[in-house]
């Protein structure tokens, strides 16, 4: 499989966006030795660095920009390299300090668009850096780790949802998932637990009301919703939605969370459960149906990682995911955005790089919530 990324990358791949062709190339670097990008492209690539990056989700946006940097320093010129590093962690901290003084929501802390993915960028590559924020986001969870009258203070409210949500659960909704919901400040506070930051037994006892509230609204097969009405928390209607073991907002990340969250718990019985009954849905049902696509966020490879992580790859599951690589790129289809680290054709080669490279400190791996700080 490695020789086929390598073919795909040195035939086909355009370098033109910075954040994706760095990180690509930091990968082709680790495994032939050289760089497939030359100094003219080095110097276009950087010089075409522009500010919207801050306006982008936190994959894609300023952490993928700092993480495809700082993977690239043997290639850029030292003083290139000191200012583009400085200027993107300066813009990261100005933006984690202005979400930190806006009132807690769901939406400010969550992984996807709010202070914990900016935050995981920072405690990866500056950790001593990272403590700060780190105590003060933790007080934004302990506050938003609450439940009254049977509903989670970690709802995204009405005010918060879209058009298309609010007409269907005017009254907010509930989201489970990494990117957008409970599985996010789950492995947030297991993060912090580990690194010794903040009061232990209070980061343990979210951890055990986040890991809690999950097990509950767990439906029978092992799945869980993508969304849930707030005036229907406690009931379990069971019902199939697309890519239900996706990274994002299905499965694979929620039982991520949960098995990080076993092992701060000491709870063995949880982690062989919820290792077994994953494993288990990966084999029932049919794997070349499970997506409709093998992209990291919502396809085949955001659950291999995820499996990687957790060490349940068997051979059947590797010949498997073979067999759906190989079926992809015998099909031409053309990707509506090219370099995107979630849903692109970066994301497919980033992911299968990550998924063949045994090393700790995967930047990939890191940006998507999956590496201890």
């Amino acid at each position: 499989m490695k020789n086929k990324i390598l073919k795909k990358i040195d035939s086909d791949y355009s370098f033109r966006n910075c954040r994706d062709s760095l990180l690509l190339d930091y990968y082709y670097r680790e495994y032939c030795g050289k760089s497939i990008i030359d100094d003219e492209t080095i110097s276009r690539l950087l010089n075409s660095v522009k500010i919207n990056y801050l306006y982008m989700d936190n994959v894609n946006g300023l952490p993928l920009l700092g993480t495809s940097i700082i993977c690239s320093k043997d290639i850029i010129e030292r003083n290139m390299f000191t200012k583009l590093k400085g200027n993107t962690v300066l813009l990261l901290k100005k933006k984690i300090n202005l979400l930190q003084k806006m009132d807690i929501s769901m939406k400010r802390e969550e992984f996807i668009s709010g202070n914990i993915g900016l935050i995981n960028f920072v405690a990866h590559n500056f950790f001593d850096e990272s403590k700060e924020f780190l105590l003060e986001e933790l007080e934004r969870v302990y506050f938003l780790t609450n439940i009254n009258n049977r509903i989670p203070t970690w709802k995204t409210s009405n005010k918060e949802s879209n058009s298309l949500d609010l007409e269907k659960m005017p009254n907010g909704h509930l989201r489970f998932g990494i990117a957008h919901g409970s599985s996010g400040l789950l492995i947030f506070l297991v993060k912090c637990f580990n690194k010794g930051i903040g009061n232990k037994e209070k980061n343990l006892e979210k951890i055990k009301v986040l890991t809690d509230f999950l097990l509950k609204e767990m439906y029978p097969a092992f799945f869980w919703p993508a969304k849930k009405p707030l005036d229907e928390i406690g009931i379990k209607k069971q019902y199939i939605f697309p890519n239900q073991l996706s990274w994002c907002y299905g499965s694979s990340g929620i039982v991520y969370s949960l098995y990080l969250a076993a092992q701060a718990l000491k709870d063995y019985k949880l982690l062989e459960y919820v290792s077994i009954k994953f494993l288990e849905n990966t084999i029932v049902n049919d794997f070349e149906l499970l997506f409709d696509n093998y992209f990291v966020c919502h396809g085949y490879l955001g659950m291999m990682l995820i499996l990687q992580k957790m060490d349940l790859i068997n051979n059947s599951l590797w010949n498997s995911f073979e067999k759906i690589v190989v079926q992809e790129q015998k099909n031409d289809y053309s990707l509506k955005d090219k370099f995107n680290l979630l849903t692109g054709e970066t994301s497919i080669l980033s992911g299968l790089f990550s998924l063949i490279n045994t090393r700790k400190n995967d930047p990939l791996k890191q940006l998507l919530f999956l590496e201890e700080w």
